[in-house]
């Protein structure tokens, strides 16, 4: 039997700030969430962090040397922590990543391979960072991949729209959350 595992990735203060539709994408992570937990599937939050003064970002990297002023991502930075919507319970695994993909700079393939995981369900913000780098890495490690369209959000609608009709779908399976949650 295939074993699943929910990515929650991203769901953080600072990243969900300013970001349209939040409320509502966090209403159906809820739902998959709750949905994971009452299934006894195992959850797994995925969180930008960085070490203070951010030695591990070098001034080539485009994404994030501009991070350095603003302190943000540090362990410092009260934003950093996973909105308190669908905080974690005690026990459930937190892992830091250092780039967009959840495998970057984690623990979260020795993670998986200790769970035996088989299939990984993902959530997250934004759609074409983190989701689309985690997707494409655990493509190439061999896992099988459900992405929950309506727990993703991209501040592109068109590209948020374009990965699901054009990557996901065709690699992947791809589910609303209350369907995943049905089929559990």
């Amino acid at each position: 039997m295939e074993k699943s595992v929910l990515l929650l990735m991203d769901l953080q203060e600072r990243m969900m700030e300013n970001v349209e539709g939040s409320a509502t994408l966090l209403q159906h992570v809820r739902i998959a969430l709750d949905g994971a937990r009452k299934a006894g599937i195992p959850v797994i939050f995925v969180q930008l962090g960085f070490e203070e003064g951010y030695p591990e970002v070098g001034e080539k990297n485009k994404a994030f040397a501009g991070l350095k002023p603003s302190g943000f991502f540090l362990p410092s930075d009260t934003k950093r922590a996973i909105v308190k919507e669908i905080a974690p319970l005690p026990g459930e695994t937190v892992i830091c990543k250092k780039r967009y993909s959840a495998f970057a700079g984690s623990s979260l393939e020795v993670i998986l391979r200790a769970m035996q995981a088989d299939r990984l369900v993902m959530s997250g913000v934004s759609t074409s960072g983190i989701v689309l780098s985690t997707f494409l890495a655990a493509a190439d490690m061999d896992f099988n991949m459900t992405v929950l369209q309506d727990c993703c959000l991209d501040r592109d609608p068109e590209m948020h729209q374009f990965l699901f009709e054009k990557i996901y779908s065709r690699r992947g399976l791809v589910q609303n959350a209350a369907d995943w949650v049905k089929s559990l």
